[in-house]
């Protein structure tokens, strides 16, 4: 079952809620990948690096999948182990592509892998042979500098979500502890984390971490720039990295201070990290440091947040679940039915590969 031809699709449109601590985006562009077989069989992949977030940018990527050798991929037929399965992904880019381009490739090939399979892309990457627990979703609510993300969190909670993010952005410090004590109060015992994108200053990092202690907050994502992470060595709450995952001379350096530097998880963006067989391989990691791992997006469109879900179905973290709650800039993207996303958690179903109709029409 060869690969006979490819269809590049660009889509774009302006967007709303996409934002960190220190950036906002009014407009998403990404690319949709079409693959296909002599048999009629359509693999699915999207490449939606985030400017000024990812490593690579939109025209690499899409010069990196115009340019693949299609007609030398491997036959997609599922192997007997998901490690071959793995030494195939690595194959089939070689370490030349972009990341949102790798991921957009291997969503393709594994989607048409699991039809021909007719498995699910969850299962192809390890997970049980019933359907696993569902994963609970968290929120992101916003910033503490929008006026309404008291309510956004009320009615997350209220939709039966299991936690909420908050990204600390704008206000001063005390205005920043307010409005989470605010939502403290707001969510009672739902779980609650923040995200500091490496905004705070070094030099106040620990005495503001401080103040989070007493509002039970499960972890802050990056709290300081990767440069001044022994800013922050046995910090008041715990830690999760996301950024640092993007920088090997980072990690390195971090690697051997997990413990003193309070990491409790690994966010995982397989947009930003280079796809599945690179999330899975960090999994690999955080298991052998005793850590959590949730699976998160970049604000992307139905075809990589559907398959950031299959991984989380995969090696999600129960305690953690994930932070693929649907999101403002789905709306730059077709309209397409998520069919792993029950509301408040990820829900494995037996779909074959990715499970999503061919997304044609494009709303820009």
């Amino acid at each position: 079952m060869r690969i006979d031809s490819i269809d590049i699709r660009e889509v774009s449109g302006e967007v709303t809620g996409a934002k960190s601590a220190t950036s906002e985006w009014s407009a998403r562009a990404g690319m949709m990948l079409h693959v296909r077989t002599p048999d009629g069989l359509v693999g699915q992949g999207e490449a939606s690096p985030l400017p000024g977030y990812s490593s690579d940018a939109y025209a690499p990527a899409l010069a990196a999948l115009r340019n693949v050798d299609w007609a030398s991929l491997p036959e997609p037929e599922a192997p007997a182990r998901t490690e071959e399965l793995l030494d195939r992904l690595d194959a089939i880019s070689d370490g030349a592509l972009p990341p949102a381009a790798r991921f957009a490739l291997e969503t393709a090939y594994l989607d048409l892998v699991g039809q021909r399979a007719s498995q699910p892309i969850w299962r192809l990457l390890g997970g049980t042979i019933g359907p696993p627990s569902p994963v609970p979703v968290s929120s992101l609510i916003g910033s503490a500098d929008d006026a309404g993300v008291v309510d956004s969190a009320r009615a997350a909670i209220g939709r039966g979500v299991a936690s909420v993010k908050l990204k600390l952005s704008g206000p001063s410090p005390d205005e920043r502890i307010a409005r989470v004590r605010a939502l403290r109060a707001a969510i009672g015992n739902a779980g609650l984390r923040l995200d500091a994108n490496g905004s705070l200053p070094p030099d106040r990092a620990l005495s503001e971490l401080a103040k989070f202690r007493e509002l039970d907050v499960e972890f802050i994502e990056e709290p300081v720039p990767s440069s001044a992470l022994d800013s922050v060595v046995d910090p008041p709450v715990p830690i999760a990295f996301d950024e640092t995952l993007q920088d090997p001379n980072v990690w390195s350096r971090v690697e051997p201070a997990l413990n003193q530097l309070g990491c409790v998880a690994l966010v995982l963006k397989p947009m930003a990290l280079g796809g599945f067989s690179k999330c899975l391989r960090w999994a690999h990691v955080a298991r052998g440091h005793g850590l959590h791992v949730t699976v998160s997006h970049l604000f992307d469109g139905p075809l990589a947040l559907t398959a950031c879900a299959h991984l989380a179905l995969a090696i999600g973290s129960r305690r953690y679940g994930s932070g693929l709650d649907p999101h403002g800039a789905l709306r730059a993207w077709p309209v397409a039915h998520l069919p792993l996303h029950s509301g408040s958690a990820i829900v494995a179903n037996d779909r074959p590969g990715l499970g999503i109709d061919p997304l044609v029409g494009v709303r820009a």
